[in-house]
């Protein structure tokens, strides 16, 4: 089946359907509270992950001013934790197995991150664990990274076994995300 992305409405489609995106199934799932979410935090975060992904993949990086204590603080994160190898950089992935999709952040042989504008949210790890099922279900240690607007930032990493159990419960997730969404219909 081709599997498709549309970037400019955040669409993902295996086969014509469309399908959910990690995101939604733990927004739909009420894991989410966007009560703080609005176009301002949404352009932040889009700006911020475009010059970060520029930054890892030698592209190049621009950031308006007001944004640079985040690239300060992925800047530390990769120097301090030796993370500034990776095979996919903003990858959209899709399981045509589970019917989801996503954009895994950044991955290695051994890693899966999530990188965050803000703080590290409780469900990060089933976010992570999505992403895996969307790389083929290979165990990787994951971890999301929460940067702040004052370079600093925060690091919380799951262990495989974590991940495995994860997956299961993002599954489940999955299964009431897409059960809602065809009962709606």
């Amino acid at each position: 089946m081709t599997s498709t992305f549309d970037a400019e409405t955040h669409t993902y489609r295996i086969g014509g359907a469309i399908v959910p995106s990690v995101t939604q199934v733990i927004k739909e799932v009420g894991w989410v509270d966007t009560t703080g979410f609005n176009d301002a935090a949404r352009d932040r975060g889009t700006l911020v992950h475009a010059a970060l992904a520029g930054l890892d993949s030698g592209k190049g990086c621009e950031l308006p001013g007001e944004y640079s204590g985040y690239l300060h603080a992925w800047e530390a994160f990769r120097r301090e934790s030796g993370m500034d190898a990776w095979q996919g950089i903003e990858l959209p992935a899709f399981s045509e197995a589970y019917m989801f999709a996503g954009t895994v952040d950044r991955f290695n042989r051994d890693f899966i991150v999530d990188i965050k504008t803000g703080d590290v949210p409780w469900w990060g790890k089933y976010q992570l664990a999505a992403y895996s099922l969307l790389l083929g279900g290979q165990l990787r240690v994951g971890m999301v990274v929460g940067l702040g607007a004052d370079g600093t930032y925060t690091a919380k990493s799951y262990q495989v076994l974590d991940m495995v159990r994860a997956q299961r419960v993002f599954l489940s997730a999955l299964t009431t995300c897409q059960t809602k969404r065809a009962e709606a219909k």
